[in-house]
């Protein structure tokens, strides 16, 4: 089953961490494309295991490396939307025919979208969301604008808007490595 998890810059972040709690066989995200032999090994590997299913998890900004060395990646007819970023979707499709056709084995595809960011808030959802919007509300009252509340060492905290979202968190070679390693069981 190839899973198509949403994320266009730092995918593999969102990929990885996906991967890792959802304990998929393979994940792949932009920061560390992987070549199409080796998501097929592991699929091979799976089923050498005694199992008949492997989850692999791809972001739909991932790209992936053919037989020839080519970078398959998607890009929808739309080539970008309001807010100026690629429209990306469908890398899981094109992924789970290119492994049925070089494995021989039954590969489907689903793409998750946004539905993997619903569910029920827990407890500790609702008290962080309360906290951080009065902690906002209360910049706002003081006239403190161009900040944001954060949680951010275990406190709620202000923070410029620079230094909360100035930069894309993308995935780590260390944080890639651990759920490398911890997929390969």
């Amino acid at each position: 089953m190839i899973v198509e998890i949403y994320g266009q810059t730092c995918c593999g972040l969102v990929d990885g961490v996906f991967g890792y709690c959802g304990w998929c066989r393979s994940c792949s995200g932009s920061e560390f494309p992987k070549k199409l032999s080796e998501i097929c090994d592991v699929v091979a590997q799976t089923k050498a295991r005694g199992k008949n299913y492997a989850i692999i998890a791809i972001a739909e900004g991932a790209s992936f490396i053919d037989d020839q060395g080519n970078t398959i990646n998607s890009e929808s007819e739309t080539p970008v939307d309001s807010f100026g970023h690629v429209q990306l979707g469908g890398i899981g499709e094109i992924l789970s025919k290119m492994v049925k056709e070089k494995t021989g084995r039954d590969v489907r595809a689903t793409n998750l979208g946004h539905t993997q960011r619903g569910g029920s808030p827990a407890a500790m959802d609702r008290v962080l969301s309360t906290a951080l919007g009065i902690q906002t509300a209360n910049l706002v009252l003081k006239g403190d604008f161009g900040k944001m509340s954060a949680l951010k060492d275990g406190k709620i905290q202000t923070v410029t808007l620079q230094e909360g979202v100035g930069r894309l968190k993308t995935l780590t070679k260390e944080f890639y490595a651990l759920t490398k390693e911890a997929l390969a069981g």
